[in-house]
Parts: C-alpha cells; sequence; structure tokens
C-alpha cells in the first residue's frame, strides 16, 4: 500500500471514530453541542467547554443527566453521561463521556504518546452543527498544513484553510505522517481561517476530582487507566480480522524503515499497559533521562505521568530512538522487578527488551551507560525558540535550550537542557547554557581521546546567527574555580540554523553533495544591494557565500540570511559586527580577503572550514579578520539536528 493510499484509508478510519455530541434522545434540544473522538471501548473524549459554555448554564452535569453521542455506525443517537469534566478556570479544556451501551465493534481512534507533537500536515476531524437542527450533522474533515509546534496547552490547527465550521470542537486533530490523533479542536476563530485545539497532555491533567458523579469508571487515575484500555484494546485488535488503525499507520511516509517501527511500540504499550503505575511522575523522568543518558537531569521539565508516557519522550533520529526505546523498556522492566520480582507482565517486558530487541543494538550500546566504542565528534548546544506564546496570544520571545553529545551520522545524546512550555528569554537560555556548559564539553573532550578538543555547534534562531558564540569564556578544566578562556581556543565552533531540526531540505542536500564532488570551493561576496533570490538559487554547487554586512540586513525581499537558508547553502561565512547598509570599507577587505583564502586552500573540501577557522584564531586575530569576527555557518545534512526536543504545535 502507497503511503497516499494508507493517509487516505487511515482518515477513513479516523471519521468513524469521530463522534457528535448533543442533547439526551428525545431532547427538545436536537441541535450539536459539538464533536468528540472514541478512544478506548465507551469512552469519548472531547472539550469541556462543550459542558460548560460561559454562558452562565451547564449542558450534562446535572444530577443523573444524560446526553446523546452520534456514532457514524448508528442512526439514532447512543445515551452517555458525562463521567469526567474540570470545573473554570479549565488547567486543560477537555473532558470525558461514557456511553451507557456497549457498542460491538466499535472502532477507537489512536493517540499518541508524544508530550511535544509537531504535525506539518494534520487532518481535523468533526461533524457539522446544522442551522435548522437534526441532531446528527454531516462529516466534515479538513486538510491543513501546521507551520509551528505546540507550547503549554494550546496549540493552531492551521490558518491556510477555510474556516472551520461550527459543531467541530472536540473533535480530533490527527498529524497525517505519523498516523495519531495529537489533539482536539478547541474553536474556530470568528474574525479569520483556522482554530484552536488542546493538546494530548491535556488529558494527563485529569484527575478523580474531576468526575462528574461518584464512581464513573476510571478509578483513582482517571488517564493512566484510560490510557491502559486505549493501548489493549489496539494490541487486542491487531489480531483480529479486517483493516486496523496500525495496519494503515505502518505503510505511511513517517514509518519507513525505522528500526523502531509501528509494531514494536503497539506491543511495547500493550505491556506497559500490564504493569503496576509508576510510584510518580518523577519516576517516569528519572527513567526517561538514564535511557537517554543524560547526567544533569532538569527535574521537572518533562509532562509525564504514565510509563507510555516516558516512550513518547524517546523521539530522536532513527537508531537513537531504538536504542533509547530498548533502554527505556528495560529500566521500566526493572524498576517493577525490584518492588515485585515475581511480576509476569514485567518479566515478559525484561525478556523481549534483553533477548529480542537489545540483538538488534550495536554491541557496545547492548548496556544504556555510555557508549563504550564510539568517540564523540561534537557537543551541540541548541536554543531553539518558541514560536508563540504559553498562553496562545500572540508571538513569542521566549526560547528551551539544550546541550547534545554527537557522534556524527545524526546520532546524539542528550546531555542537559530546560524544555519547560513557557520558555525563557534568550538571555536567560545563554546564561543557563554557559554556566552547564564547561563540565559536558571538557568529557567529550576527554572521551574522544586523542581526536583532539570536539567541535562545539551551537543552534541559533535565525536573527541571532550573528552572535560572537566562539567567544563565549568556558572553564579550562573541570576544576572549580576553573580559569576561564574563550571557546574558540581550541577548538573549532560553528553556527547552525535551530529552525532546521527536522533534516529535511533537499536543497542543502543538493548543495552538499555538489560540494563535496568539486574541485574547487569558491568565496562570493553576498550583499543585499545584490541578494535577490533567482541569483542565490543559481550560484554554483561550489560557492561558498561571505557576507561583511549583517545577516539580517535587509534585502529588496527581506532579511539576507533568510534568503541564504532558504537556498540551501550548507556553509557561509559572516561577520559578528557586518555592517547593516553602506558602502564597504577597509575591514571588509581584510575581512573578504581572509574568507578567500581559508575557502580556497586545498582540498576543497566544506568539512575542513570548521578546522581552518580555528587555525586562523589560533594564529592571532585583528579586529576584521576572519580570525577576529568571522563566524562559519556550518550545515552536514547527513548529520542533522536532534528531533528530540524541538518546536513544539504552533499555539492559538
Amino acid at each position: 500500500m502507497s503511503p497516499e493510499d494508507a493517509e487516505a484509508e487511515l482518515i477513513r478510519y479516523a471519521h468513524r471514530t469521530t463522534v457528535g455530541i448533543r442533547a439526551a434522545p428525545g431532547a427538545a434540544d436536537d441541535q450539536l453541542w459539538g464533536s468528540g473522538v472514541l478512544v478506548a471501548p465507551g469512552w469519548v473524549l472531547t472539550c469541556a467547554h462543550l459542558f460548560i459554555p460561559g454562558t452562565g448554564e451547564t449542558h450534562g452535569l446535572g444530577p443523573g443527566e444524560e446526553i446523546g453521542v452520534v456514532l457514524s455506525s448508528r442512526r439514532e443517537p447512543v445515551r452517555a453521561r458525562v463521567a469526567y469534566c474540570p470545573r473554570p478556570p479549565f488547567r486543560a479544556d477537555v473532558a470525558l463521556v461514557r456511553l451507557s451501551e456497549e457498542i460491538p465493534d466499535q472502532p477507537c481512534a489512536w493517540l499518541g504518546d508524544r508530550s511535544l507533537a509537531y504535525p506539518e500536515r494534520a487532518a481535523v476531524l468533526g461533524r457539522l452543527a446544522h442551522p435548522e437542527g437534526g441532531g446528527t450533522g454531516a462529516a466534515a474533515i479538513q486538510l491543513v498544513s501546521v507551520p509551528g509546534g505546540m507550547v503549554g496547552v494550546a496549540q493552531t490547527i492551521g490558518t491556510e484553510v477555510p474556516k472551520l465550521e461550527k459543531g467541530m470542537s472536540g473533535g480530533p486533530v490527527l498529524d497525517r505522517d505519523r498516523g495519531e490523533v495529537v489533539g482536539i479542536t478547541k474553536g474556530r476563530y470568528r474574525d479569520r481561517p483556522g482554530g484552536g485545539a488542546v493538546p494530548l497532555t491535556g488529558l494527563r491533567m485529569l484527575t478523580r476530582q474531576d468526575a462528574v458523579f461518584p464512581d464513573p469508571g476510571l478509578g483513582d487515575d482517571p488517564y493512566d487507566e484510560l490510557i491502559r484500555r486505549h493501548d489493549r484494546w489496539h494490541w487486542k485488535r491487531q489480531s483480529r480480522p479486517g483493516a486496523t488503525w496500525v495496519d494503515y499507520q505502518r505503510h505511511l511516509r513517517h514509518a519507513g524503515p525505522r528500526l523502531w517501527h509501528v509494531q514494536h511500540r503497539l506491543k511495547a504499550m500493550h505491556l506497559l499497559a500490564g504493569l503496576p503505575p509508576a510510584a510518580s511522575p518523577a519516576e517516569v523522568e528519572r527513567l526517561v533521562y538514564d535511557a537517554l543518558g543524560m547526567r544533569d537531569r532538569p527535574e521537572g521539565s518533562l509532562l509525564v505521568h504514565s510509563w507510555r508516557d516516558g516512550l513518547g519522550e524517546i523521539y530522536q533520529e532513527n537508531y537513537a530512538e531504538f536504542r533509547g526505546a530498548v533502554h527505556y523498556l528495560k529500566l521500566v522492566a526493572a524498576a517493577v522487578l525490584a518492588d515485585d520480582s515475581g511480576h509476569v507482565v514485567a518479566r515478559r517486558l525484561a525478556s523481549w527488551a534483553r533477548e529480542e530487541l537489545a540483538m538488534e543494538l550495536r554491541a557496545e550500546d547492548r548496556d544504556p551507560s555510555e557508549p563504550g566504542g564510539r568517540v564523540p565528534t561534537s557537543l551541540l548546544v541548541s536554543i531553539e525558540p518558541l514560536y508563540y506564546s504559553a498562553d496562545g496570544t500572540g508571538p513569542s520571545d521566549t526560547f528551551n535550550w539544550s546541550i547534545w553529545r554527537g557522534y556524527g551520522d545524526g546520532e546524539w545524546r542528550s546531555v542537559t537542557g530546560d524544555q519547560r512550555a513557557g520558555g525563557v528569554s534568550f538571555e536567560a537560555a545563554t546564561r543557563a547554557v554557559l554556566e552547564r556548559l564547561g563540565d559536558p564539553l571538557l568529557a567529550a573532550d576527554a572521551a574522544s581521546g586523542a581526536e583532539g578538543p570536539v567541535r562545539l555547534e551551537v543552534a541559533l534562531p535565525p536573527d541571532r546567527l550573528a552572535d560572537p558564540v566562539h567567544t563565549w569564556r568556558l572553564p579550562v578544566s573541570r576544576r572549580r574555580g576553573a580559569r576561564l578562556r574563550p571557546a574558540a581556543g581550541r577548538r573549532p565552533v560553528v553556527v547552525r540554523d535551530a529552525t532546521r531540526a527536522d533534516g529535511l531540505d533537499p536543497n542543502l542536500d543538493r548543495r552538499w553533495v555538489k560540494m563535496l564532488n568539486s574541485h574547487r570551493l569558491q568565496p562570493v561576496h553576498v550583499t543585499p544591494q545584490h541578494a535577490r533570490l533567482d541569483e542565490l538559487e543559481s550560484l554554483d554547487g561550489h560557492a561558498v557565500p561571505v557576507l561583511c554586512h549583517a545577516p539580517g540586513a535587509r534585502t529588496a525581499e527581506g532579511p539576507l540570511v533568510d534568503w541564504l537558508l532558504d537556498t540551501g547553502f550548507p556553509v557561509a561565512f559572516w561577520r559578528t559586527d557586518g555592517h547593516p547598509e553602506g558602502p564597504c570599507h577597509r575591514g571588509c577587505e581584510i575581512f573578504l580577503a581572509d574568507a578567500a583564502r581559508a575557502i580556497e586552500q586545498s582540498p576543497a573540501d566544506p568539512r575542513a572550514l570548521p578546522e581552518r577557522l580555528r587555525a586562523l584564531r589560533a594564529g592571532g586575530i585583528s579586529p576584521h579578520s576572519l580570525g577576529g569576527c568571522g563566524v562559519l555557518l556550518y550545515e552536514d545534512p547527513s548529520n542533522p539536528l536532534p528531533r528530540g526536543f524541538v518546536n513544539p504545535l504552533e499555539t492559538a
């Protein structure tokens, strides 16, 4: 089955899980209040505001009061009750509805496990509310693009579509590439296209105190019990005849030739659902950090609750994701067996992870400690922008930061970071990085052995790519109170584009391959006056842009740096103090000449440029020299940035 066919079939399947929410059958009010999604046998996830609309009245929350749920398989609404619904102000706009009867062959949607979801293509599903009533509602599916990420408990579901229709609130938001529900529609904008949505992390905030009536059926921990029922249902459904959600999901684009594939995740979640609950969210968080090899643990930065949530935090490049998942499952099994050595499911999980999955790991990775046989080649600092504020009111000026040890070929191991939903200012992120960077950088140097000091890579938002990160002052030893010296004193230092975290850019790949196959590299002086998109795109594969102007200088078509990044140049030089406008001066001549000498040296290999810049800096610097004020953009597409901590869905 092609990815396109699988996506179309999965959207049809997801539509069968989408329901309408209205008053009970026979009520005078037969208008739809909104939509919902079937997530476990007998359970519907929807928005709390459907039942507390803010008008002073409530729907379905009175003693013994029933509501109606419209299923695609039934002509008439099914009776149900609102089981869990937080009261305003909502921690998260989510509610659970319990059907009053069993529905044979009821389908269930697949709920994603990531706390940070960033679908670029989504399907927004719901049922339309007709002005004349009728109580069932027509199907509604919107295919949208989602530019950005998720923060806190709000997200945007796209503005490149017609207005979302009335009645779609509470319906599922489906990631079309990964094949999983990542949120529910919160509402539509009244004055423009698109709308807002609530990510699935909101479901983790439901507690027993949100019960509408005594003993609704999910015990002391409604989220944990609901997600266990969800995972067990999908596991059992997979063994029965007929196409399943997972059958379509495994053929989607994202599935591809991944080591940690959909069937692995299905079985892992089934086994995790059979374990006793974690003692606390802190225990889940600790095991995630252990599995990822993180030493400096920013406690409370992960919004995890269940064992399943921990597995959802391990999203990296192909092999790194597989390795992290295997180690996490082994650690979870060990934690449960430490309390109950005879627990049957924990033993099964341990056996599967240790005797089957671990067989696919490299020899040096069969223990979750530091990878013994591999040598780190770089340390990455990433300061990633949060595109929208946590309250969803507008653009954000806050950031998350993280530090990673790199082994090449897109393989990264987390060291530390701060991924709080609200983020911090750029200045606070930089201070936090400098407070924590020295020890892991020196440790990576020690692990690299004879290879010498590792390269420092700093991923920044485009408007900060001229920051003089090579002048960061870092300790020269791991001794307390050690002297400080510039980061570039002994090692190559380069910058990278933090917004290129998906690792997919055909322009970048094409130019990199041409550079590697070229017999020469040629410096090209690029100025705002002459920088046009068509001219940049037409530059030969061996061209290396050199800027004496500030990267943020305005061209006729926008900031100069944006055009350089969009046209996929993997390497470029610019100044930390580039002039914003006006003619060039003597300092520009010095800088351009230095850059030309570095670029035109033999061999003609872009991979040699970081070391050449380091050598220039070590040989003495002057204010206008490449070594003194130069910055090297260095994007090797064979070593993409890690995806473990990237921009979440854009906030509403």
